[in-house]
């Protein structure tokens, strides 16, 4: 009679599959790491919901962003320092969660805080009336425009200007799946715009190729 029994085949530890993220990019550690935690990051952000609310922003702009503050945590983690990666990523999403909580409602909570993009579901009706807006969003996508990597500014489209989106920001796995990437691919191709602009915005030679 046949052995009907399978050996279960163990997934390896947070701490292996962080450094596989960290050191090759391996988008099916960092899926497994988003489906391993994922109710941790939702969990803590339930907690912050009804001041959410309270303060007039969606909570669905909160609980999109959990694979962005996973990205951000597995490349800010450090093993060395005996703290358990769950815990880590706690500590990263509370932070997130006061900062969504703090953050002025014209600005989006980008990676840095000197860029004051005017990036919200609230300005995409403004940019038709009031001109000043749609200027400084005409002044970022001609900086974004003229990137070598024209996903960059394709990424900035999807995540705050796509029409299909209606009221809710595209998620980073939606995004991935438009551009045909992975979604930590789309998470660093957001990360180097903002670092871009935040340099180009700061720089007197604003329209300079790049």
């Amino acid at each position: 009679m046949a052995d009907r029994t399978k050996k279960v085949k163990k997934l390896p530890c947070d701490n292996t599959l962080v450094k596989k993220v960290k050191s090759t990019g391996c988008n099916n550690s960092f899926l497994i790491l988003l489906g391993r935690h994922e109710n941790l990051y939702y969990k803590i952000c339930q907690k912050y919901i009804p001041a959410v609310l309270a303060k007039g922003k969606r909570k669905e702009d909160l609980l999109s962003d959990k694979e962005f503050i996973l990205f951000k945590a597995i490349r800010t983690y450090k093993p060395n320092k005996k703290c358990k990666f769950s815990t880590w990523l706690g500590n990263c999403t509370k932070y997130h969660c006061l900062t969504f909580l703090n953050s002025d409602n014209k600005h989006v909570d980008l990676e840095d805080d000197t860029i004051n993009l005017y990036l919200t579901d609230k300005t995409k009706q403004d940019y038709d009336n009031e001109i000043n807006l749609k200027d400084e969003k005409d002044y970022v996508f001609d900086i974004l425009e003229k990137l070598q990597d024209k996903r960059i500014k394709k990424v900035f489209k999807l995540r705050y200007f796509d029409k299909n989106t209606k009221k809710k920001k595209a998620t980073w796995s939606t995004i991935a799946l438009r551009i045909n990437t992975s979604t930590q691919t789309a998470i660093n191709l957001h990360t180097r715009g903002v670092k871009i602009l935040n340099k180009k915005l700061k720089s007197k030679e604003t329209y300079d190729f790049i």
